[in-house]
């Protein structure tokens, strides 16, 4: 597990750190969506951050971060059903249980309207994916094999999407520039570029802008 989301978090490392640094969310437990937008926490407190082990996201499914209290203040089933996001010295950790990609927490790996995360499917999409690995298989398997992949949460919509080229594409026909500039790219599902568009969005979108509505 380790290895694995260490190969994908180097992916960002080429990208703008002054833009990530930029947006940031004081540290806190948020408990709803409007809060997390707002950059206001319901409360602040100290909580254990686990990385589950690759056997128990093999066997129980989820995402791979937990927590636990440190004082018993706060107990599993609030933390693990109720909270919607927990920031610890920059780090957002996104439950993916409210938006129906299965149980427990993620990281966020861009800042700024578009939250791109890496995580766990749908229960009904990865079956439909599903050509998931044996008894004695490793998680690297279930990853090859649709168990997780890049979403989008927006901050001004709430919606979590799935990170592909359509997305891309419906997004920045906000911005006909970007879009011509993104037409001419040769690999346009590469996460490389998609991240890369990513990072345009964020430097133009204020999170408290109305977004369009959706064509019919």
């Amino acid at each position: 597990m380790k290895i694995n989301f260490f190969l994908i978090f180097t992916i960002f490392l080429g990208f703008n750190v002054s833009a990530q640094t930029a947006f940031t969310f004081p540290d806190g437990v948020y408990m709803t969506h409007e809060q997390l937008r707002n950059r206001t926490p319901a409360f602040n407190t100290e909580l254990n951050i686990i990385e589950r082990s690759t056997g128990d996201v093999f066997l129980s499914g989820g995402n791979p971060y937990k927590f636990e209290s440190k004082s018993d203040s706060l107990d599993k089933e609030f933390i693990k059903k109720e909270m919607y996001a927990y920031v610890k010295n920059d780090s957002l950790f996104i439950n993916c249980k409210h938006h129906k990609l299965q149980s427990w927490y993620t990281l966020a790996l861009t800042s700024g309207n578009f939250i791109v995360f890496y995580s766990a499917v749908s229960t009904g999409r990865m079956i439909r994916n599903s050509t998931l690995v044996s008894a004695g298989g490793a998680i690297g398997g279930a990853l090859s094999s649709g168990y997780y992949d890049y979403h989008v949460l927006s901050l001004r919509t709430g919606n979590a999407k799935e990170l592909n080229k359509e997305y891309i594409k419906g997004r920045l026909k906000e911005y006909p520039d970007l879009l011509a500039e993104y037409e001419l790219e040769k690999k346009q599902s590469r996460i490389e570029v998609l991240l890369k568009y990513i990072d345009k969005l964020n430097e133009v979108t204020d999170p408290f802008s109305e977004a369009p509505p959706l064509k019919k």
